[in-house]
C-alpha cells in the first residue's frame, strides 16, 4: 500500500525536485550538495573556461571545475565557526585558489580566473537555499546563525540597492558588473551597507523582495519590447490586430 501524503510535502518535494535535483526525503549530505551544484549555475554565467580539444560536443567544460570546488565548499561549510565573516573570506579565498591548482592547469591546460564576484555569489546563493530549505521543511541542514548571511550580489541587487542608497553601488565596489568584483574590502563595505539598508531586518530577508521587484520592473520592460516588435512583424505581414 502506497503511504499517505498530504498535498503539501507533495507539492515541495516536486518544486524542490525541479529546481534542486533532490526530494525532503535526502540525506543532509545530499541537501547541501545540490545546493552547492545549483548556486554554480547562478554564479557560472561570467565564467570563462579554456577552448581546448579535450571536450566533445556534449561535455560541459565546466562540470570537472564543479565537481571539484563543490567537495572544497562541502567540507568547508561542515567547518562553519562562530565568525561568518572569517569563515566567508576563508571559502571564498578556497575557491578562487582552486581555480588555479595544479588539478585544474591539468584538466584544462591551464587555471580559471576567478574573481571575488564568482566567489562570494557561489559561496551565498549555496547558503540561501539552504537557508530557504531550512524554513521550506522546517530542519536544518548545516549549523549556522542565518542572521549573519551575506546577500547574494548580482546586477538586480544593485540595482535595488541604488533605488535605496544614497551612495551607489559602483562607487562602493568601484567595479560596475559584480562579476568584476575583486576586492574583498571593497565587498565587506557593500555588505554593511546592505545591513544598513536592511534596518534591523535580516539581510536575505530584504533580498527577496528587493530582489523581485527589480525582476518584475525587467519582465514587464522586456514583455513590452517583444509586444511592440511583434506589433511590427504583424504590420509588415498585414495583419490586423
Amino acid at each position: 500500500m502506497k503511504e499517505n501524503r498530504d498535498n503539501n510535502s507533495i507539492a515541495i518535494d516536486f518544486l524542490m525536485y525541479s529546481y534542486f535535483g533532490i526530494t525532503s526525503a535526502c540525506e543532509s549530505e545530499e541537501m547541501i550538495f545540490a545546493c552547492i551544484k545549483r548556486a554554480y549555475l547562478d554564479a557560472c554565467r561570467t565564467i570563462t573556461f579554456p577552448n581546448c580539444d579535450i571536450f566533445s560536443k556534449n561535455d560541459s567544460k565546466g562540470y570537472f571545475f564543479m565537481t571539484e570546488v563543490a567537495r572544497v565548499i562541502y567540507k568547508k561549510i561542515n567547518e562553519i565557526t562562530g565568525d561568518y565573516d572569517e569563515w566567508h573570506r576563508s571559502v571564498c579565498e578556497s575557491i578562487i585558489a582552486e581555480g588555479q591548482s595544479d588539478r585544474m592547469n591539468t584538466f584544462y591546460g591551464e587555471s580559471i580566473q576567478l574573481t571575488y564576484g564568482h566567489a562570494q555569489k557561489w559561496v551565498n546563493m549555496t547558503m540561501k537555499y539552504l537557508y530557504l530549505l531550512e524554513i521550506l521543511l522546517g530542519k536544518g541542514y548545516v549549523g549556522c546563525n542565518w542572521e549573519k548571511l551575506h546577500v547574494p550580489i548580482d546586477s538586480y541587487v544593485m540595482e535595488a540597492f541604488d533605488r535605496e542608497s544614497k551612495k551607489k553601488s559602483k562607487d562602493i565596489l568601484e567595479v560596475s558588473a559584480w562579476s568584476n568584483i575583486e576586492s574583498e574590502d571593497r565587498y565587506k563595505e557593500y555588505q554593511e551597507k546592505i545591513r544598513e539598508i536592511a534596518k534591523g531586518e535580516t539581510p536575505v530577508n530584504w533580498e527577496g523582495p528587493a530582489w523581485i521587484s527589480v525582476a518584475e520592473i525587467r519582465s514587464k520592460k522586456e514583455a513590452q519590447k517583444k509586444s511592440n516588435r511583434l506589433a511590427e512583424l504583424k504590420k509588415k505581414r498585414g495583419l490586423a490586430e
